[in-house]
């Protein structure tokens, strides 16, 4: 039995991580700066958290066998104190994406790559291999209700095959191996840490198609940006195409073109594994979604109400777009909260493009991520306001949730499909909504 410390235990990659070691019969300690689901479900397994990150939380569980910390986690930041202490104490110390690498080595592994869709094709993708008897081990970034620990599938046996998210902001893919790399798409997005733009963003995902050299299969977006992404490398590839979807008619609960799109890459890689796609196409007709993707929580006054976690343009654009398929006679209320105010800036002309598209509008301040805001000059919440006053004709301001709230039960109409969506905890919004109202 090993004891594991995990900094930002409460995270929904790092509570898999935690959810994955208990299952291993190891001992597992962690600490975060506030309760969350995922906490008060590990300590139900057996985890002791705190809800403070001090050195003496280390110093305390000593000796430690391994600790594993957040990407969130940055010189200075709270638990920064608990990895220099345990740097004194010898600890042997892991990122995220490096512990999580090290599981890559152990098992058959698909590695999902993309700036949008990582969370829908992996849930998608565990929950068909699970219902076909495969057996996967799989790390969501999401809660579902699909797998048996939500965030995570840990089989009794020893795994046939792992499936995990690969993301790329602050190269944490390039820490992976796999058999099978998926890339869905490609576009400029975490410009906080790809300074460089999309050129840097290329190069990444060129390094990362190269990892195990020769071997294994990338899976990929027929697309010139994604091509290009892929120059040079030597493996074997196989592209999938919107043209495709005409021929595959493929069926889903869940709305929209890019889920469609999705699914098809999971096709693409059940036919690589050489499982039946007919069996797929029929199991996906059931994938119920994850938590916070276009996920129907219920009504208020009687109107469908959606929790959405898009953040950048053109998820927000996938998002409104597979809300009118399904609704195409009612107008969409969307109330967005911007995640960052360096990605609001940067992406500025994008989102006012994005945001036009929907009939009613709701802005509420921006989400500031802690560490990620070093811009000077940062447009805000505001600013998308003063820019789309000519766009959208019911066009609202939100200081906080509370001023959001207050202006949905005015402007609410009963034609309406309300979205709450961002990749804060704008959620909590959605939550309050409908227990106000039932």
């Amino acid at each position: 039995m090993s004891k594991i410390f995990l900094v930002g235990i409460g995270g929904i990659s790092m509570s898999g991580i935690a959810k994955y070691e208990l299952k291993q019969g190891n001992q597992v300690y962690g600490s975060d700066i506030k309760e969350n689901e995922e906490i008060k479900e590990l300590r139900k397994m057996g985890a002791t958290i705190y809800l403070s990150q001090k050195a003496e939380n280390i110093e305390k569980n000593l000796p430690i066998d391994l600790l594993v910390y957040s990407s969130a986690i940055t010189i200075g930041s709270p638990g920064d104190a608990e990895i220099e202490v345990a740097k004194k104490q010898g600890v042997k110390i892991l990122k995220r994406s490096e512990y999580l690498g090290s599981l890559t080595r152990e098992f058959s592994t698909i590695a999902i790559a993309g700036m949008h869709g990582k969370t829908t094709v992996t849930a998608m993708l565990g929950y068909v291999l699970k219902e076909m008897g495969e057996e996967p081990l799989v790390f969501v970034g999401a809660e579902t209700g699909i797998f048996d620990y939500s965030n995570v599938e840990i089989p009794s046996n020893k795994p046939k095959i792992m499936v995990i998210e690969a993301c790329e902001y602050d190269g944490s893919f390039l820490d992976f191996s796999y058999d099978i790399g998926v890339i869905l798409n490609i576009e400029p997005e975490h410009l906080d840490y790809f300074t460089e733009g999309l050129p840097q963003i290329l190069k990444t995902f060129n390094t990362f198609s190269k990892i195990n050299a020769q071997s294994g299969t990338i899976v990929a977006l027929d697309h010139p940006t994604v091509r290009q992404a892929l120059d040079g490398v030597d493996k074997k590839l196989v592209y999938f195409d919107p043209g495709e979807l005409e021929k595959e008619k493929i069926e889903l609960k869940i709305p929209g073109a890019h889920n469609r799109l999705n699914a098809l890459a999971v096709l693409k890689v059940i036919e690589k594994l050489g499982l039946s796609v007919p069996r797929a196409k029929e199991i996906l007709k059931n994938f119920p979604g994850t938590k916070r993707r276009l996920e129907y929580r219920g009504e208020f006054k009687g109107v469908p109400l959606y929790d959405d976690y898009a953040h950048h343009p053109t998820e927000i654009k996938a998002s409104i777009e597979a809300i009118h398929e399904k609704y195409p006679n009612n107008n969409l209320f969307l109330i967005f909260q911007p995640h960052q105010y360096s990605r609001t800036t940067l992406l500025f002309d994008d989102f006012i493009n994005s945001l036009s598209l929907v009939d009613k509008l709701c802005l509420v301040e921006v989400f500031g991520v802690a560490g990620r805001e070093e811009m000077a000059n940062c447009k805000n919440s505001n600013s998308l306001f003063e820019a789309l006053k000519d766009q959208v004709s019911g066009l609202f301001y939100a200081k906080d949730y509370d001023q959001a709230e207050n202006i949905i039960r005015k402007k609410i109409n009963v034609n309406d499909i309300l979205v709450v969506m961002g990749a804060g905890p704008i959620n909590i919004l959605a939550t309050k909504l409908i227990k106000n109202y039932e």
